[in-house]
């Protein structure tokens, strides 16, 4: 039998078996254990419903087969590992896993597998008195549109304060001045979306306490130093050109005309510059003169080497002072929008109070601010649950908040030995590497820290690698160990690089047949690169049915959602069949557009654009021999009657009946 470790740490890249070893080794817990409902002792935390179902099923599938007595004759890996790693026999596994999976689909409620927001939901609903919260409170999945509720409230009281008002106006004017949609309410939308982002809180939470005359004040000292900033820079530049015009220079006398060229812009208020070019790179190694200059005036390359030194302290202070001028303007540009988040946050509360709701954003905030300093035995009794042994997947993807929320019931249950003699354990899985929850608060330095040492808790713990890769053929695993390591040359962090060095060094089982292609396009535009890569998928995948594989074997990947519909809609065009989600809405559906369509011109026969789509539907569902043009032509100036004649459809029954 292996020791026992109470708090182990899995770093598990992709295809590892992670899954495997989180359900090896909750099994090894209640089978070990005489209590047959050990298993409610037992949290287990995940980040998406998916994985919840899977490690669910997983557990009772193997409590199924371990039940058996086909176990003892042909027992499974799994099996066969727990018996080597506990010392049970298969004898002991098989009786243990027929007591537990009975007890357990008995009690199925207190099998306590879930996502980190179902138990938070699970905390807040126990603790909704001491939160001032209604026992019956909903829980809004859908920020964007309490967002966008908050915002229209906000601007249709526009009017009712002056000040308020005011700064509405000034911004959708200002708007307006700088060619843009006079709308601000998706400025204000995205600005106000800071109060939902964790990641935002303690910044945000200083804003909360500036009132609108702060921002005010703020905005107008703002002003005075940008004006004075950008004085300043013309008073340089302009300096600079007299100096060059006293000293009888010519803008053609410099290197491409350059730093003149560059001076006038500033002098005319023309601050959208470069400043890493390579003429300003070697300003002060380099003369400022071509070298005709110097074979043809050589006095005018005198006079450029003596004014030299002065023209370089010129521009560096240009230099050093734009940044200044471009945060400024930032920071002008954001401040309407940032002065109004805390009157956003007051119309979010009268919604919240009025339907009675509360956003999944707000709870581990909630958890932190008004139940994390509770006593650990007090949560416990109040959930009705007493967790001694925690098992988090993905532990890359949790926030800052959800693990200082988690470590006291975790502390408290770790340090110490129960009743039954065992003692409380912990076990985190986790890959920094695939860390895809940073714009919701997901912090993977976390699990960084705790695989180079850090441990929060005074109890022993132990850092383990799963080293294969069972997913994946061989020549996949040996690119991905290869292009990896390769890339993490180029960060600038140790610790980012360490990962990526040690963590592709995995292992291949015998599963052979992978291949890899990574082709670049040269294109000049956006609108030209969909017409490319379309063309360029269309062609691969033509060739991997020529192959012998079919469709469905075939799946594409695209960065957003525009390309994935520009790519679907081309392939579709060329005949080549696709299953996306948007390829599943009812609307990209002939049929249901057709159907649509038939009840529009039934309600509004002259929309000849419908006549026309419903003849576009025609046309090919009925294969037309006649020209389109000829077809479409021929019935468009038709009477409803004829137009209905002809599609066999009685469009003035249809206006009659029900729409179901």
């Amino acid at each position: 039998m292996e020791k026992k470790v109470p708090f182990i740490i899995y770093d598990a890249a992709a295809g590892s078996g992670k899954t495997f070893t989180l359900v090896k080794d909750y099994l090894k817990i209640i089978l070990l254990n005489t209590n047959e409902g050990y298993y409610k002792h037992i949290l287990a935390i995940t980040f998406t419903n998916k994985a919840v179902a899977e490690m669910k099923q997983r557990i009772i599938k193997s409590l199924s087969s371990f039940a058996k007595e086909e176990i003892l004759i042909r027992p499974t890996d799994m099996a066969t590992q727990i018996a080597k790693e506990t010392g049970l026999s298969l004898n002991e596994i098989q009786k243990k896993s027929n007591l537990v999976l009975k007890h357990l689909l008995h009690n199925y409620s207190s099998f306590s597998v879930e996502t980190i927001d179902s138990f938070n939901h699970r905390l807040i609903r126990t603790f909704s008195r001491e939160l001032k919260l209604t026992g019956n409170f909903e829980v809004s999945l859908d920020t964007p549109k309490l967002l966008n509720e908050a915002v229209d409230l906000l601007i249709s009281k526009a009017g009712e304060n002056p000040k308020t008002t005011k700064v509405l106006i000034d911004f959708a004017l200002e708007k307006t001045d700088d060619d843009k949609s006079w709308d601000i309410s998706r400025d204000i939308i995205k600005t106000a979306g800071l109060l939902f982002n964790e990641n935002e809180t303690i910044p945000i939470n200083k804003l909360r306490e500036k009132s609108l005359d702060d921002f005010l004040d703020f905005r107008i000292q703002l002003k005075k130093k940008r004006e004075a900033l950008l004085k300043e820079l013309k008073r340089i530049a302009s300096e600079t050109l007299q100096l060059i015009d006293e000293a009888g220079l010519q803008f053609m006398d410099f290197s491409g005309s350059f730093y003149p060229k560059f001076m006038a812009k500033i002098a005319a208020g023309n601050f959208a510059v470069t400043l890493n070019t390579k003429w300003q790179e070697q300003l002060g190694e380099n003369p400022l003169y071509p070298g005709r200059v110097l074979k043809e005036s050589p006095e005018i390359a005198a006079t450029l080497d003596e004014l030299a030194p002065t023209f370089k302290i010129n521009f560096e202070k240009i230099k050093e002072e734009i940044p200044k001028a471009v945060l400024f303007e930032s920071m002008l540009k954001n401040n309407i929008p940032l002065s109004v988040i805390n009157l956003v946050n007051q119309e979010i509360e009268v919604i919240k109070e009025e339907q009675n709701m509360l956003p999944i954003s707000e709870f581990n905030h909630l958890i932190n601010k008004e139940i994390k300093s509770q006593p650990a035995p007090f949560i416990y009794e109040r959930l009705g649950e007493r967790y001694r042994h925690f098992f988090i997947d993905e532990f890359q993807d949790t926030s800052l908040l959800q693990w200082q929320n988690l470590i006291p019931l975790i502390e408290n249950s770790v340090s110490q030995q129960f009743g039954d003699g065992t003692q409380g354990s912990l076990l985190l899985v986790g890959d920094a590497k695939q860390s895809i929850y940073r714009w919701r608060g997901g912090l993977p330095e976390q699990f960084i820290e705790l695989c180079n040492g850090e441990n929060p808790f005074y109890i022993e713990n132990k850092i383990a690698h799963l080293p294969t890769n069972y997913r994946s053929s061989k020549e996949l695993i040996n690119f991905n160990n290869s292009f990896f390591t390769f890339i993490s040359n180029f960060f600038g962090n140790p610790l980012h690089k360490k990962i990526y060095v040690s963590g592709n060094r995995q292992n291949s089982t015998i599963k052979e047949g992978g291949y890899v292609k990574i082709e670049f396009l040269d294109f000049q535009n956006v609108e030209e690169s969909h017409e490319l890569y379309a063309e360029k998928a269309l062609k691969t995948i033509i060739s991997l049915k020529n192959d012998g594989y079919r469709e469905k074997d075939i799946c594409i990947l695209t960065r957003t959602k525009n390309q994935g519909i520009s790519l679907g809609s081309y392939l579709l065009e060329n005949g080549i069949t696709i299953v996306s989600s948007e390829t599943l809405l009812l609307q990209h559906s002939p049929m249901v557009r057709f159907l649509v369509d038939c009840l529009t011109i039934s309600l509004f026969p002259e929309n000849e654009e419908v006549k026309i789509s419903l003849l576009e539907f025609l046309y090919d569902f009925k294969s037309v021999s006649v020209e389109k043009h000829s077809f479409f032509k021929s019935l468009l100036s038709t009477s409803l009657s004829e137009f209905s004649s002809y599609l066999n459809i009685d469009f003035q029954k249809i206006q009659s009946i029900s729409l179901y």
